[in-house]
């Protein structure tokens, strides 16, 4: 009886022993528990407003130049200092809990300065009004590649320390797990404490179950916005292009467009030996239509005149585009002078055709001048300069001819540059 005496009250000492080291176990993991919870959270929290910033500050740019508003970028020291104090904050974060990311921090903070590089080389360009410059700073396509980059890094940084926390998780859960199992065997000798305790720990679970569902449909939502942010700012490169390219009355190319396209297509005709043939375009007495008839009436006979001169180009290679004002031009790769002459006389029937009215006009309508030069000799570097110089002075004596006709030059002769 004493020998069961001793054995219950050593089982009674060893239960309360127990019990006292799972309880001092189990406050250390629940205080640790939830000190990596809230370091967690302002982890999380620094990275989202990491994320943002940067989207922030690329946004701004791209909105400056495109609005060419030199206010709205006012405010892109202040947001870049508050990148600037989100990505130390982060950085103390993960050493403080001593997460070893010091690799993918590195790369995070590199690529963000390799594209603030770039934009604050565009904002320069932007606050002494070289639109053009910072344009082609921030839309093209290395400045895109490092946006994506930037995100690349961010994201697999991020998933990184992510996966490291949820592990570091892990391991509070599985010694959460064993101090359970030990205090069920001290539980048979002390019920209520173990109930209370384990009533303790249920709510614990549940807290971490919700915990881990919101930052997991947290992570969701922020995918979810990198995924718009990439779609509209492709959207909008893909109209700044066009844009940049287009003339916005007549829906033609505009000079910028040609002036690519005659360069290209006469570096072709150097390399292939064919022939280039280049009209320039003027409507008749168009001061003094506008001046009878109002500039709306003006927009609206240039863009009828530019449909029906797009519809003079029968092949895909020919190019019809405005050149300023009222004159348009147009380029035919591969047509000798016979070619050409058929184009010009197509180009100037089809203004005819139109039977615009025009007062101010001998004819009574509106008409328009060409003068076209065609070059069989293509083997000599900016030779296409003086071809445009010969197509003005063509059109020149097409007006001095009397207007609503076309005069066409004979093939160039260019001597070599010294």
């Amino acid at each position: 009886m004493l020998f069961i005496r001793l054995r219950a009250i050593v089982l009674l000492q060893l239960a309360a022993a127990l019990l006292i080291v799972t309880l001092g176990l189990g406050t250390y993991v629940d205080i640790r528990s939830h000190a990596l919870n809230k370091h967690y959270r302002l982890i999380s929290t620094a990275m989202e407003r990491i994320h943002h910033k940067n989207d922030a500050l690329s946004t701004l740019i791209a909105q400056s130049i495109l609005g060419r508003d030199i206010l709205l970028s006012a405010s892109y020291d202040s947001d870049l200092a508050q990148l600037n104090a989100s990505m130390e904050e982060f950085e103390q974060l993960v050493q403080a809990e001593g997460l070893r990311l010091a690799g993918e921090i590195i790369d995070i903070r590199a690529s963000s300065q390799d594209l603030r590089h770039s934009e604050r080389q565009a904002l320069e360009m932007m606050r002494s009004e070289d639109w053009v410059t910072a344009r082609s700073i921030i839309f093209n396509t290395s400045n895109d590649l490092a946006i994506k980059l930037q995100a690349i890094d961010s994201e697999i940084a991020f998933g990184a320390l992510r996966s490291e926390m949820a592990q570091r998780v892990q391991a509070l859960e599985w010694m959460r797990k064993f101090m359970m199992a030990l205090r069920m065997v001290a539980v048979a000798l002390l019920l209520w404490a173990g109930q209370r305790y384990s009533q303790r720990m249920q709510a614990d679970l549940s807290e971490q179950r919700r915990l881990r569902k919101a930052l997991s449909q947290a992570n969701e939502g922020l995918e979810s916005k990198v995924h718009q942010r990439t779609l509209e700012l492709e959207i909008a490169n893909n109209k700044l292009a066009t844009m940049s390219l287009t003339d916005a009355l007549t829906n033609l190319p505009n000079r910028r467009n040609f002036d690519f396209t005659l360069e290209r297509e006469w570096l072709r005709a150097q390399r292939e030996g064919h022939g280039l043939t280049l009209g320039m375009i003027d409507v008749d007495w168009f001061k003094a239509y506008n001046d009878h008839y109002g500039h709306p009436a003006g927009d609206a006979c240039l863009q009828k005149l530019a449909q029906a001169l797009s519809q003079c180009m029968l092949r895909p290679s020919d190019l019809v585009a405005r050149y300023g004002g009222e004159e348009f031009v147009f380029l035919a790769p591969a047509t000798d002078m016979a070619g050409s002459k058929i184009i010009a006389e197509r180009i100037v029937q089809a203004a005819r055709n139109l039977r615009i009215p025009h007062e101010g006009s001998p004819f009574q309508f509106v008409t328009i001048s060409v003068g076209i030069a065609s070059s069989v000799d293509c083997h000599y570097r900016r030779g296409y300069v003086n071809l445009l110089e010969i197509a003005d002075h063509a059109l020149y004596e097409a007006k001095q001819a009397g207007r609503n006709c076309w005069v066409a030059t004979t093939p160039l002769l260019f001597t070599p540059e010294l």
